[in-house]
């Protein structure tokens, strides 16, 4: 996955195959002229569709 979904995935993924996901504080500056069109929220939702699919297949299990 190589689009805004690819970090949703390696969560996934990590989880999937026991890793720990810890949270950490970050600051953050919001660009005020950044804008993300609808077309990027569809998008979203189609990639979590796909890892939901992965998942339900297994493909993100560990290789024996």
């Amino acid at each position: 996955m190589n689009r805004w979904g690819f970090d949703i995935e390696i969560l996934v993924i990590a989880k999937t195959r026991g890793y720990k996901i810890k949270e950490v504080p970050v600051i953050w500056t919001n660009a005020g002229d950044s804008k993300v069109g609808l077309d990027a929220y569809i998008t979203t939702m189609k990639d979590l569709l796909v890892v939901r699919k992965n998942m339900i297949l297994g493909k993100y299990k560990k290789q024996k």
